[in-house]
């Protein structure tokens, strides 16, 4: 069974677009795994441990989900502690918009504190050409082209024609990944972003774990299982192996006996049975 995607991933990354979402999902659900159970082992009702695991291992757990693609390239950029993966010429960016899911994904913003000169550069050189002027650009001719002139990229090492691609997930301590976002946009104001194009990828891929991406807590294992559990040996990759599921087997006829009229018109005399108390036949029964 392949990993749904929507036409603008299937545009960006091509035949292998599947792969490459369901990649990026097992990379976010990977990522706020390990938050959660660093949160465990530091043992504090505080959330400063898990925010910044999975600040951190989300950048590291996408290079490692994406580093064997054919194409694929890995970048550092100066002065930032984290790397980049670019692949079919999408710089993927990943950033958490949500700590719920009730905020709607025209509503996530890039991030919470100020934009920093990276997340905005990353906006400015690679992302979708703006569809309408910013409120705090110049507007003289002259003075844009002096400051375009100005500003240099800092991923100097990236080809030409290099595009962002934005994934954005909502997440908790409890429930891991709650949900994710593929697409592009424009940078808005206080680090709002303007979707052009977004598509929900599915948190279930094929073949996947039912336990992945949950982690555990400070009461056991966190977040809903996101598909049936298997029964029988797991594979080699921890799967469950094809056999039989545990409400494979068949189903018991229950027996019905539907009333006489006569019982029917006399509920006094012939009060209604739930269940009927089985009988044990007699030998001269059997022998009739």
């Amino acid at each position: 069974m392949e990993y749904p995607v929507g036409p603008w991933a299937r545009e960006r990354f091509g035949e292998r677009a599947g792969h490459v979402c369901a990649a990026l999902v097992g990379a976010l659900q990977q990522a706020l795994t390990d938050a959660q159970n660093a949160h465990k082992e530091g043992k504090s009702k505080k959330l400063f441990t898990f925010g910044s695991a999975q600040a951190t291992r989300r950048y590291e757990c996408i290079v490692e989900a994406l580093k064997e693609m054919d194409g694929v390239q890995t970048i550092k950029p100066k002065g930032s502690p984290h790397e980049l993966v670019v692949l079919d010429g999408n710089l993927i960016y990943p950033f958490r918009y949500a700590t719920d899911s009730s905020r709607p994904i025209q509503r996530a913003r890039v991030t919470e504190k100020k934009v920093s000169g990276l997340i905005a550069e990353l906006f400015t050189f690679y992302g979708p050409e703006p569809q309408q002027a910013s409120l705090f650009d110049p507007t003289d001719d002259d003075a844009e082209g002096d400051a375009a002139e100005e500003r240099t990229p800092v991923l100097t090492r990236l080809p030409q024609g290099t595009r962002l691609a934005l994934l954005a997930y909502a997440s908790d301590d409890r429930s891991g990944v709650l949900n994710a976002w593929l697409g592009e946009g424009e940078l808005g104001h206080r680090g709002r972003v303007q979707w052009l194009r977004v598509e929900q990828l599915s948190l279930t891929a094929p073949d996947s774990r039912s336990d992945e991406g949950r982690g555990h807590g400070p009461s056991g294992p966190l977040g809903p299982v996101p598909g049936p559990r298997l029964s029988g040996p797991t594979g080699p990759a921890g799967s469950a192996a094809a056999g039989p599921r545990f409400d494979d087997g068949a189903m018991p006829t229950v027996p019905l006996t539907a009333r006489a009229p006569v019982e029917r018109a006399n509920t006094d005399q012939f009060p209604p049975q739930t269940e009927r108390a089985p009988q044990e036949p007699n030998a001269d029964d059997q022998d009739r």
